[in-house]
């Protein structure tokens, strides 16, 4: 680990368990090239938490034009972004079929976590979609989710999950859902099959993986309320 010394080099590794779920080469240093060749991956970096973040305050963004001004060969400071907040992009959809328009016009991204074998299991939010109100037909947005599981709960937990909740209907009803397995570029991807969840006035759905790795595979979800 990169973490000995405010100066210490980080590895892919290292961010990648800080939310840099775009960065997957294990023990290879990061290049503040890297940081900005993902900004254009994740569209809407460049203009929310890169520029408006990190990067701006180390002085490596142009604020008024988003240009980085920095070395982009320099490798990254472990210290540096280490609790730093880290937001990626992911779809969120509800469709409805039901008679008039549901009430269900929200959606959460969760880190559930158990502190011990045997624990409760237990979440903090990453974050939440909102219409604001009653959808008729279907509804759909891009929203950025905290992925940094330290600034969510400062402890290295026994196991983890990303879990995905949407409601609240009025009355019980059934549920289907399908996940987006991430595309090349971190900004698309291919959408899975549907997936039928017990019926209910809202839903719960774990995505495969830990949390962190649920967040590299995977990067758009959509409820279907029937």
């Amino acid at each position: 680990m990169a973490t000995s010394g405010t100066g210490a080099i980080a590895t892919h590794n290292d961010l990648f368990n800080r939310g840099f779920v775009f960065l997957n080469e294990h023990n290879k240093c990061v290049t503040y090239r890297e940081l900005y060749i993902a900004s254009d991956y994740y569209k809407g970096h460049a203009q929310g938490y890169w520029s408006g973040g990190k990067l701006s305050s180390l002085g490596l963004i142009d604020t008024s034009t988003g240009a980085f001004t920095g070395e982009l060969n320099r490798c990254v400071k472990y210290a540096d972004f280490s609790t730093s907040s880290v937001r990626v992009p992911w779809y969120v959809g509800i469709q409805e079929d039901v008679t008039g328009a549901t009430r269900a016009h929200t959606i959460e991204l969760r880190y559930y976590y158990r502190t011990a074998s045997g624990a409760a299991e237990v979440y903090k939010s990453c974050g939440s979609w909102d219409y604001g109100s009653n959808i008729s037909g279907s509804e759909s947005a891009t929203y950025y989710f905290e992925t940094n599981p330290y600034t969510l709960y400062n402890y290295e937990p026994y196991s983890t999950a990303l879990k995905i909740w949407c409601g609240t209907t009025n009355n019980s009803q059934d549920w289907q859902y399908r996940l987006r397995t991430k595309g090349a570029s971190g900004s698309a991807g291919t959408w899975g099959s549907w997936v039928t969840i017990s019926s209910g006035k809202s839903a719960l759905v774990t995505v495969p993986g830990t949390f962190l790795q649920a967040l590299r595979d995977y990067n758009g979800i959509e409820f279907k309320i029937l």
